[in-house]
């Protein structure tokens, strides 16, 4: 099977479960919206937001760090990682469990439900390391139904607490912890994982090397955190915690663009990882047809899903959450450039090039800080989103020079700026009409679509008809 039918195929099971998962955590929105007020859900929001910032970088992103490295062993070898990982999970658990009744001790903002976060946040990346390991053992389907019976767990679980038994916020912790480890045990039993952690394959030499390498991507984890979670800070402290619920609820419909990215970024690191040590004119191919399908992908999608999202937004979003529907055309695109971010840096991490994937990150937080500190009092939350796709532009076209430098990556430019014309075009249709305006703009967009991404959609014919 070629490079491309691999990708293709990992690619459409991955996006089997992230539809499903995403498409019912969306569902969760017109409860959440429903039964929680701005100012609660924006509470909640950056509670979880300064939890995220905490465990991304105590974690040391040891999920992806097992996985890399076990594509470096052939066979019963490729056990090797998992022990060595979980000594880092181990210890990064401890000191994250330390860490936040320390700041819940000093009474914090945002850390007042301190039993509850340290829960959320050990569910949470058990769930991503016991997943990522059957996805090194090209376990995928189990990977993905194990997220997908979370995914239901967590829903019935927030169901169950907020609209049937009527409790407050916190319980939307427990259904997120609920979820994670049901789906954490699917795949720990499914995996047979227990006879893979052998105290013999216990390598100190091996471990320093996981740490050396993880060491830059727990560092980028806190520069992220100021291209993201930063923003939501300075929303609810120079704004409003209501302000901070629209920008959530505007940030949830990207998940849109998370929705059909997640499978092909997946498949994409595991083909990426499998094949680093191949040929670099080969590779350089296969990553510019790679990167450029994507973007079209993305920026046609992304202006498709607009007119879509102007007509079910009255009826899954309550009133009272109605100022966040202008901020959801720039959410979906930072959420694009953001994705493409995360493609460049599987190629860098294949690369074992991690280092660069924090200078880059650090010099779009940089942007990031600036604009939004700049401007949050001018133009309101949507300063936010600005920043976002400044930051994250920054990321793309710095992370495709990194490459470069390895790998001979071409982004075709004419292709981006009609994709994004498109996208224009779509979101002022989006922000200034109505329903039937956005019914004959999903007719034109396709139009459109078709006329200028002609090649590409005679490629797939083509590969189909193979």
């Amino acid at each position: 099977m070629n490079k491309l039918k691999k990708f293709g195929k990992t690619s459409f099971i991955y996006l089997l479960g992230t539809v499903f998962s995403k498409a019912v955590m969306f569902l969760l929105l017109p409860i959440y919206t429903r039964y929680l007020t701005p100012s609660t859900y924006g509470l909640y929001d950056l509670s979880i937001t300064y939890n995220t910032l905490v465990f991304s970088i105590l974690y040391l992103d040891i999920f992806g760090v097992i996985m890399r490295f076990m594509y470096d062993f052939e066979g019963k070898e490729r056990e090797k990682p998992i022990i060595n990982g979980f000594i880092i999970f181990t210890a990064s658990t401890i000191l994250y469990a330390f860490i936040i009744l320390t700041l819940n001790l000093f009474q914090v903002e945002g850390f007042n439900n301190p039993i509850y976060l340290i829960l959320v946040g050990i569910s949470t990346n058990l769930q991503q390391t016991v997943g990522f390991i059957a996805r090194a053992f090209h376990k995928n389907k189990i990977f993905v139904v194990g997220g997908m019976v979370g995914t239901i767990i967590t829903f019935c679980a927030t169901f169950l607490f907020l609209v049937i038994l009527n409790k407050n916020y916190e319980y939307i912790y427990i259904s997120t912890t609920i979820g994670m480890l049901v789906s954490s045990m699917y795949i720990w039993n499914k995996t047979n994982l227990f006879s893979k952690l052998k105290l013999t394959n216990i390598d100190f030499s091996l471990l320093k090397e996981m740490q050396k390498y993880a060491l830059p991507l727990s560092v980028n984890s806190a520069a992220v955190w100021f291209l993201t979670g930063f923003n939501r800070f300075i929303i609810s402290n120079q704004l409003s915690l209501s302000a901070n619920g629209f920008y959530a609820v505007a940030t949830k419909f990207s998940g849109v663009v998370n929705l059909v990215t997640t499978g092909f970024q997946m498949a994409f690191q595991e083909i990426v990882f499998e094949d680093s040590h191949q040929d670099r004119k080969r590779l350089g191919v296969f990553y510019t047809r790679s990167l450029n399908t994507y973007i079209s992908f993305l920026v046609c999608g992304i202006s498709l899903a607009l007119p879509f999202l102007n007509i079910v937004f009255p009826f899954i979003i309550d009133p009272n959450f109605s100022n966040a529907k202008v901020l959801i055309p720039l959410a979906l695109l930072s959420a694009v450039f953001a994705s493409l971010s995360s493609f460049l840096a599987s190629m860098l991490s294949a690369l074992k090039k991690t280092n660069y994937i924090f200078t880059t990150t650090v010099q779009a937080a940089i942007v990031n800080v600036i604009v939004v500190v700049i401007f949050i009092n001018y133009l309101g939350v949507q300063a936010a989103n600005i920043s976002l796709v400044l930051g994250f532009g920054v990321i793309v076209f710095a992370r495709l020079r990194l490459v470069n430098k390895f790998v001979n990556v071409r982004l075709d430019y004419k292709n981006l700026f009609i994709n994004l014309m498109i996208f224009l075009i779509s979101s002022f249709v989006f922000i200034e009409f109505g329903i039937w305006a956005n019914i004959v703009n999903i007719i034109v967009i396709i139009f459109l679509a078709t006329i200028f991404n002609k090649k590409l959609l005679l490629m797939f014919y083509e590969k189909i008809k193979e």
